[in-house]
């Protein structure tokens, strides 16, 4: 399996501040990495039904970006939707 991320540690990057609700920028800290699976079927040869096959796929993944807030001099968690890498781009998503 392979995870991307749209963002890499120390990326300046763009968010709305959870507190303020402000625009502002922040650099890349820290990247979690959420993946959930759920168990593989197959038919059953013998009658009907479903049997394991042993094996998990991927149902969904998400990234969520730890951002260092340099006017607040703080870290902040804030998932992949919601960090840009401009001021326009994030003006344009609102």
């Amino acid at each position: 399996m392979t995870i991307t991320t749209k963002f890499n540690i120390n990326d300046e990057v763009w968010f709305i501040h959870p507190k303020t609700q402000r625009v502002v920028q922040g650099k890349v800290c820290g990247i979690d990495c959420m993946v959930n699976s759920r168990k593989k079927y197959e038919a059953n040869p013998n009658n009907k039904g479903l049997i394991p096959t042993g094996e998990y796929e991927t149902m969904w993944s998400k990234n969520r970006y730890d951002i260092y807030d340099k006017v607040a001099k703080d870290r902040y968690s804030v998932y992949e939707q919601s960090v840009f890498p401009t001021k326009q781009e994030l003006i344009n998503s609102l």
